[in-house]
């Protein structure tokens, strides 16, 4: 089918259902975007100032450890394009190998500036407030070539109204500082006053343990943020091995955190994430989330025992905010499984039990078209509609990832009931890594889960044999 019939058959499948169904007064709560994405308590945000070497030579092989993404905000000019750098600086290539890794790379301005001391200028007037805005994004963008450069961070946190409704002509949203953490809730101004916090640390700092309270105290901080469902923003500088951090604190470097600090922190932060107490992303990743939930307008077209279909639209810049919003979607009772379907990005998804009924939780992305949910038997021989028509290998997910990922296939009657089917995985020598199937399958769809532990960084294939199909599929583990 190409993409204008496709275009045609979904705006008349609308009509027809506008046309044929009345929905009850209930049905129009049945839907419900969750305040944090998947449904996380709080949300949590690492961000690292300066443009530094030891983010780069530190910061990354920690974040990647764990699997988190931070927010790294750049002073251009300070950046080289090989070592030896600018004193504690960073190269350009260090920032561009953390944006291919799925980092955020921000801005600081362009030289470091107290802007409520500079006048408002224009973009070609040096030291003017716009001139810092404007040419510290241009010089990112240019060198950053994989994302835009969305947020931005005060130098000195400091910023007042006209310097906020300036940072609106080119950001998202701007970083000042703050003890207290963002509600779920923001004003337009909020975004321009974003609030995050420094550790703090007490003299003398002469061993490890003489940093432990500033970490239960910081830790009491996250802790007391995901209890109140708020947006913890970190402010950090300088992160070197303990051994090094002396000479730091020597030189009066703003607030440095040692290696070992940092590391026990996101060990304590991990177990948060992974018990979906909190939502650790990139700060334009949150923002996104927030407008796109606070602009969010859900129609319900239809709701039948089989069916529902709705669309969710949120009238901002699809070009920027293209982030899926987590949406749980309540099911009639006699619904397990269920497909989903938006704009062709299928997924087969699981009900659970609450309270108040059964539901199912989905990614949706706003003005993507509309969202089709059908009750599904999987694995059933008698209801054969519901059965895929065609062999599929689907993309992994996520992709890059560390150290898991999912892949998810989906098999068809194949006349004699079961297929043979093997699933496994290569390098990028074409040696056989892992044989993650390897077995008869009846038709249905199938996921599995890829653990690469004990391999290291690079490219690997994962191919799906299933009587006459074969399809394989490039995948990136990245540490």
């Amino acid at each position: 089918m190409n993409k204008s019939i496709a275009k045609l058959f979904n705006s008349v499948l609308v009509i027809i259902f506008l046309i044929s169904t009345k929905l009850p007064a209930q049905s129009q709560n049945l839907i419900f975007i969750t305040k944090w994405f998947d449904n996380k308590s709080a949300a949590f945000s690492f961000s690292f100032d300066d443009g530094l070497k030891s983010h780069f030579t530190n910061v990354r092989q920690i974040l990647n450890q764990f699997n988190f993404k931070g927010t790294f905000y750049l002073l251009p000019p300070y950046l080289t394009e090989t070592e030896p750098t600018i004193w504690r600086y960073g190269t350009w290539p260090m920032f561009q190998t953390l944006a291919s890794e799925g980092h955020e790379i921000g801005s600081h301005t362009l030289n470091h500036l107290y802007l409520t001391t500079l006048p408002v200028g224009d973009t070609s007037t040096q030291n003017s407030i716009i001139y810092e805005m404007y040419q510290s994004k241009k010089i990112i963008e240019q060198r950053i070539t994989n994302q835009k450069c969305l947020t931005l961070a005060y130098p000195f946190a400091d910023h007042n109204s006209t310097v906020d409704s300036l940072a609106k002509m080119f950001y998202e949203s701007g970083r000042a500082v703050g003890i207290d953490a963002n509600d779920f809730q923001l004003t337009e101004d909020s975004f321009y006053s974003l609030k995050s916090y420094p550790v703090h640390f007490s003299l003398p700092r002469n061993s490890l343990d003489d940093d432990l309270d500033e970490l239960y105290s910081f830790m009491d901080w996250t802790e007391s943020a995901i209890y109140n469902n708020r947006w913890a923003i970190m402010m950090v500088h300088d992160v070197v091995p303990f051994s090094e951090l002396g000479d730091l604190v020597s030189q009066g470097i703003y607030e440095p955190i040692s290696n070992e600090w940092f590391t026990e922190y996101c060990s304590w932060l991990k177990n948060k994430s992974d018990s979906e107490k909190v939502w650790v992303a990139p700060i334009a990743d949150v923002i996104k989330y927030i407008r796109e939930r606070q602009n969010s307008n859900i129609q319900l077209i239809s709701v039948t025992d089989t069916v529902i279909l709705f669309n969710i639209s949120d009238n901002l810049d699809n070009e920027i905010y293209n982030f899926p919003l987590t949406c749980m979607i309540k099911v009639p009772d006699n619904w397990d499984a269920v497909y989903f379907n938006q704009n062709n990005r299928v997924d087969t998804i699981f009900t659970f039990q609450t309270d108040s009924g059964k539901f199912v939780q989905a990614w949706v992305l706003p003005d993507n078209g509309f969202v089709l949910l059908k009750s599904i038997i999987i694995n059933s021989v008698e209801d054969k509609t519901n059965l895929p028509s065609d062999f599929v290998l689907k993309q992994n997910y996520p992709n890059p990832f560390n150290p898991t990922t999912k892949i998810r296939y989906s098999i068809p009657n194949v006349g004699t009931g079961l297929a043979l089917s093997t699933l496994k995985v290569y390098d990028i020598l074409g040696n056989e890594i892992a044989t993650l199937v390897n077995e008869e399958k009846p038709a249905g769809y199938y996921e599995v889960e890829f653990n690469a532990t004990e391999l290291s960084s690079g490219v690997y294939f994962y191919r799906l044999q299933s009587s006459t199909f074969t399809q394989t599929k490039k995948m990136i583990l990245m540490r």
